[in-house]
Formats: structure tokens, C-alpha cells, sequence
């Protein structure tokens, strides 16, 4: 196949139309359906507690004074504070979670005082914000490929990708970040066409809008800055000149947090120090396929999963590994250099220093699929194009475009089944801990009227919060790692004072097993005993020896 061929055809068929339309409108849907069935949990109950206002430390300070309160005492660290607004909210990020710039935060706050706070509309703020993802990616491939083919296939391809569905549903700011990066992508490559002060700007502020979301964006523009380069010869061009002064624009507008993230470096460091838990290279490389695989099917295939499931998955994986190896052959190959550069460099802008660093520092950072979303588009784009150039190319025998469409039938099967049994599902992998919490919950409830001791932290005991029935009460010392306050709870197993007449005493996420038999076994009459094992070291019960 010569490059001539290669170029998509600008005028999409009428089958395919039918097919893009089809899985538009399933993405639409799936983003929406069983919105709140999913638990809410740890990072999401942050979320809500700073856009309602308040702090960690607030609710540790009230959780630890060692009272009885139930679940919906609890709830009121969720819900918004009427007498705190936009500058309080600023100002707890800025002093308890500098990594998240406000953005998102902002707009959630503003989304749950005109709509409520339910779990559905929380949630759905992602949901309407990933919606744009399809307008923007159709975008980029105009301006990347001047393809409107290879745009309708990437609209398919995301609208029914598992991993992007998942954090839509997620009260988080994962949608918007992926939206931030098609935008500024798209408008990098529309002002170095058009070459104008106003595209420019345009660029400067989708730039702009995308670090406010996430910080990770710093390695986009970084890799735009890459491309500039590298298209420009490493020459002082107008478009290079053009670029430094957009992106010293967007650096100078950003540089209010830029203090906030250096000042706070420290509790920043405390608070992502788990993704600085060694694991070994096959555990490493074992996720990153397992993450590239979720691009196109994910139904939470795991240890326990049964055997078939565990097969047809990994033979699935197997394929999804060489249509991304040859897709990214055939862009190199095949597409002009300015645009398979540019996919490449989007690609591994971000990827690659995450998976040097825990390959040579250690590390789980490249593991984690919420920070790899320039990656996931890297790769949905380059498989898009070329089932676009294979689909549209007149060169080709009749049978490879039937391989070719049996391929884009498979794929996009494979992310609508997945997106069917994730709708159904109460846990999955992206809410990691907190998925043992619905049958810590489902123990507890069947109490007549429990008591539930623990001194976990705080997210755990929010989560908590939206499983557990209104009769049961609690008392909670809450561990604060990253709040800058300490508690007996962090040295020492604290016994309250328990009155009242309850039918059962749980404990809950004890912070230092060991302490607490040792404590207990100093009352002589009672013990704690383990009563599910898939909830070992996470609940127990208070029994009489």
C-alpha cells in the first residue's frame, strides 16, 4: 500500500455512519444508566467533603471526640455548607490537597447548589462533561489526520471504552481532564496551521483550563512543547515564538497555585506516598497490559473470576496487543511525520516518565489508570486511524476490508459488553479498597442495633456512611495521616466508654490489630474475633470469652 491510499476518505458510509450514531448514542446512554449503583467511594467522599466546605481536619477534630453519632452525623461533612463559599473551598485545597487544582472542584460545588446533593447528581457533572470528549477527539482528527472518517471511528471508539465510561460515573476529574487534552491538543494543531494571534490565545486557554484540572497536564504541554520543537527544527520560528509566549501566558496564569503546589510539597508527598510501594517488573508489566486492555474491554477479570471468563480475556488481551503494536507500525509507516509524531509524543508524554520512574526508583505510578489518560487517547487515536485507512483505502482486496470491519465489529462489541456488566456492578477495580466496604456494610446491617467501633480514616468511615442503616451507631477515632493533627488512635488502641444497650460491637479497621487484642484481652470477660475471612484485618466482633 503506498501513502497516497492511506489518506481516509472524507466521506464517511452509510453503514458506518449508522454504526458511529449506534455507539454514540450507547456511550450516551451508558454514561447515564445505573449512575449511583456504584459504591462512593474513598476519593469521592473527599471530593464531597472539600466542595461542601469543609476539611479533613475539621471532621477528624469532631469525629474524635469520642461521641455515639450515626451514619447521617456523618453525612453532614458530604453535604454543602451554605455559610462557606467558593474562597473557603479554594482554601482547603490549598492547605490539605494542593495536588488538585480547584477547577473541577469549583464547578462541583457550583453543579451540587443548583441540583442537590445526591450520589446521581454528584456523579453526573463527569457524565455531562464527558460528553464533550466527542465533539473534541472528532476535532483533533480533523486537524491531525484531515480525516473525517478517522473522527467518526475515534468517536466510536470512545464512546464505548470501558476505562472512559468508568471515570464519567466517577465524581472526580478525570472526564474534564480528558476533555482539557483533546481541546488543547486540537488547538495546538489549529494555531500552528493558522498562525494567528487568536488562535493562539484560544490555545493558551484550553492550555490553561487543562493544568487547573489536573497537575499531570504540565507533562501534555510539555510534549507539546516537544512537537513544536521537533516540527520547527529547534529553529526561533514564528510558530516557535508563538508557542513560548502562549505557554509563558498559561505559566503566568498559573503560577498562583504554582506557589500553592510548592509550598505544599511536603503533605503532597505524604499524601501520594503509597504510590511509592515497590513492585516487582512482571507485577508491573502485568498491569500496563492489563491497563491497555481496559481501553477496549474491562469486566473486572481477576482471581476470582471464573476460569473461562480468565481465558477469553487474556486471548482477547493477546489480540488487543497486536492491533495497538500494529496500529502504531502503520502510523509510523504510513502517516506523515508531523502527524504520527504527534500521536507518539501524546502517547508517551506522560507514560513514559511514569513507568521510568517506578521501573529504576520504584514505584507504582504507571500503574495506576486514572494518569494515563494522554496515553489511552494516544492509543485509541492511532487504532481509530488506522481501521479508518484500512476501511477507506481503494487499494485493497475485498477480503481485508472485510478483516478490517470484522475488527472494528469485535473491538467495539467488546467495549459495549463491558460497559453492560460494568453498569451492573456495585464495586469494580477502580473504586480499589473500598470494594470489601458493601460487605462490611451488609454484616453490619443485619444487626438489630449495632455498635461500630474503629479508628480507620476518614474516607473509609464516609464511605461507610452511604452503605450503613440509620440504627446503627458509631464511635470513630479517626486516623489522620496527611491532616497535620495526631490522635491516641496513632500510637495506641483507644477504649471508649461504651453506653447503652447494643446487640452487637463491631471494630472496624483497627489501626494496629495487635494493640487492640492486647488492650482487650486486659478486660478479662471479652475477645475480638475475625468474622468473615475475605474481610480478615478489616472487621471484627466483640464476643464474650
Amino acid at each position: 500500500m503506498n501513502k497516497k491510499s492511506t489518506h481516509s476518505l472524507s466521506v464517511i458510509p452509510t453503514s458506518l455512519s449508522f454504526l458511529v450514531i449506534t455507539l454514540l448514542a450507547l456511550g450516551v446512554f451508558f454514561r447515564f444508566a445505573n449512575i449511583d449503583t456504584k459504591i462512593y467511594w474513598y476519593d469521592e467522599t473527599h471530593t464531597s467533603l472539600r466542595v461542601s466546605g469543609y476539611t479533613e481536619a475539621e471532621a477528624v477534630q469532631f469525629l474524635s471526640k469520642n461521641q455515639i453519632i450515626t451514619s447521617e452525623t456523618l453525612q453532614t461533612f458530604q453535604r454543602p455548607n451554605p455559610e462557606r463559599g467558593i474562597s473557603k473551598i479554594v482554601q482547603n485545597f490549598a492547605t490539605e490537597d494542593a495536588q488538585h487544582p480547584p477547577l473541577y472542584y469549583l464547578m462541583s460545588s457550583v453543579w451540587m447548589k443548583w441540583f442537590g446533593d445526591s450520589v446521581a447528581v454528584r456523579r453526573s457533572l463527569s457524565a455531562f462533561i464527558s460528553l464533550l470528549s466527542f465533539p473534541a477527539i472528532y476535532w483533533l482528527c480533523l486537524e491531525l489526520f484531515e480525516s473525517s472518517l478517522t473522527g467518526a471511528i475515534a468517536i466510536g471508539l470512545i464512546a464505548i471504552s470501558p476505562i472512559q465510561l468508568l471515570y464519567a460515573q466517577e465524581a472526580r476529574q478525570y472526564s474534564l481532564w480528558t476533555v482539557t487534552i483533546l481541546l488543547s491538543s486540537a488547538a495546538l494543531l489549529r494555531a500552528m496551521r493558522l498562525k494567528t494571534k487568536e488562535s493562539w490565545a484560544i490555545y493558551a486557554v484550553t492550555a490553561l483550563t487543562s493544568i487547573y484540572t489536573f497537575l499531570f497536564s504540565g507533562f501534555v504541554l510539555v510534549g507539546h512543547g516537544l512537537y513544536v520543537a521537533a516540527v520547527e527544527r529547534f529553529r526561533a520560528s514564528k510558530i516557535s515564538i508563538a508557542y513560548l509566549l502562549a505557554s509563558l501566558a498559561t505559566l503566568l496564569l498559573f503560577l498562583p497555585w504554582l506557589l500553592v503546589v510548592v509550598q505544599g510539597v511536603s503533605k503532597i508527598q505524604t499524601t501520594t506516598a503509597w504510590t511509592a510501594n515497590n513492585m516487582t517488573l512482571p507485577d508491573l508489566i502485568r498491569e500496563w497490559i492489563r491497563n491497555l486492555a481496559r481501553i477496549f474491554i474491562d469486566w473486572n477479570s481477576d482471581s476470582t473470576s471464573p476460569f473461562v471468563s480468565k481465558v477469553i480475556f487474556y486471548l482477547c488481551t493477546v489480540a488487543l496487543l497486536l492491533l495497538v503494536g500494529y496500529s502504531f507500525y502503520f502510523l509510523c509507516r504510513y502517516a506523515p511525520k508531523q502527524t504520527w509524531l504527534f500521536v507518539v509524543i501524546l502517547t508517551g508524554c506522560l507514560g513514559v516518565p511514569l513507568v521510568l520512574s517506578d521501573v529504576f526508583l520504584g514505584g507504582t505510578r504507571s500503574t495506576i489508570g486514572r494518569y494515563l489518560f494522554p496515553c489511552f487517547l494516544g492509543i485509541q487515536l492511532t487504532v481509530a486511524y488506522t481501521i479508518a485507512t484500512k476501511l477507506g483505502a481503494s487499494l485493497i482486496n475485498n477480503w481485508q476490508q472485510k478483516l478490517w470491519q470484522t475488527i472494528l465489529f469485535l473491538v467495539v462489541s467488546g467495549g459495549v459488553v463491558s460497559c453492560v456488566i460494568s453498569l451492573q456492578s456495585e464495586v469494580w477495580w477502580t473504586k480499589y479498597y473500598s470494594n470489601r466496604l458493601p460487605a462490611v456494610a451488609e454484616i453490619i446491617n443485619q444487626s438489630p442495633n449495632p455498635l461500630l467501633i474503629s479508628d480507620s480514616q476518614t474516607g473509609d468511615l464516609l464511605t461507610l456512611s452511604y452503605l450503613l442503616k440509620p440504627n446503627v451507631s458509631l464511635i470513630v477515632n479517626p486516623l489522620c495521616t496527611n491532616c497535620g493533627m495526631n490522635y491516641p488512635s496513632q500510637s495506641e488502641a483507644f477504649i471508649p466508654q461504651i453506653t447503652g444497650n447494643f446487640s452487637d460491637i463491631f471494630f472496624f479497621n483497627l489501626d494496629g490489630y495487635r494493640k487492640w487484642l492486647d488492650k482487650m484481652a486486659t478486660l478479662g470477660d471479652y475477645k475480638i474475633v475475625t468474622i468473615s475471612p475475605n474481610l480478615a484485618n478489616m472487621l471484627w466482633k466483640l464476643e464474650k470469652k
